[in-house]
C-alpha cells in the first residue's frame, strides 16, 4: 500500500528558498551579522550552506531574513501602551476591591505617569462656556446683580 502524497502550495524552489532564509535567520539570531553570513555562504564554511548561487541571490536571501527578524522583533508601542493601561486598570480595581487604598494610589500614579498626564501643565484660563449652559453660581450671581 502506498501513502498518498501531500499536496503543498509551495513549489520545491519556494521550499528551498524558505529553508535558506530560515537558516540565515537562525545564524543572525545566533549573533552573526549579515556581512558574516554573506562571507560564510561565499566561503561555504557551513555545510548546510554550500549553495551555488549568484551573489545577488544570496544578498536577497540575507535581506529577506533580516527583514523577517526585524518584523518579528518589532514592538507596536500603541498596542503595548494599551496592554499596560489595561493591566494597571485591573490592578487598580483589585486594590480597591480589597480596600488597599495605598496600592490603588500607587497604581493610579503609575497610570498617570504612563499616560504622560503628570507633565500636562494646567491652563490658567477657565474652560470655554457652552452657549445656553449656565452654572448654578451664574444663576445666583444674576439674581443678586439688581441688589
Amino acid at each position: 500500500m502506498t501513502t498518498p502524497l501531500r499536496l503543498t502550495r509551495e513549489a520545491p524552489d519556494d521550499r528551498e528558498k524558505e529553508r535558506r532564509v530560515l537558516l540565515i535567520a537562525q545564524l543572525m539570531v545566533g549573533g552573526m551579522t549579515p556581512k558574516q553570513v554573506l562571507a560564510a555562504v561565499l566561503a561555504k564554511n557551513i555545510s548546510a550552506m554550500a549553495w551555488d548561487l549568484p551573489l545577488a541571490t544570496i544578498e536577497h536571501l540575507i535581506a529577506e531574513a533580516n527583514d523577517r527578524l526585524e518584523e518579528e522583533s518589532a514592538v507596536n508601542p500603541q498596542a503595548q501602551l494599551g496592554i499596560a493601561i489595561t493591566r494597571l486598570n485591573d490592578l487598580y480595581k483589585k486594590a480597591i476591591d480589597v480596600k488597599r487604598i495605598d496600592v490603588a494610589l500607587a497604581v493610579e500614579s503609575k497610570r498617570i505617569t504612563l499616560l504622560g498626564l503628570d507633565q500636562v501643565v494646567p491652563s490658567s484660563k477657565p474652560p470655554p462656556r457652552r452657549s445656553g449652559v449656565r452654572s448654578p453660581q451664574m444663576a445666583v450671581d444674576d439674581n443678586h446683580e439688581d441688589d
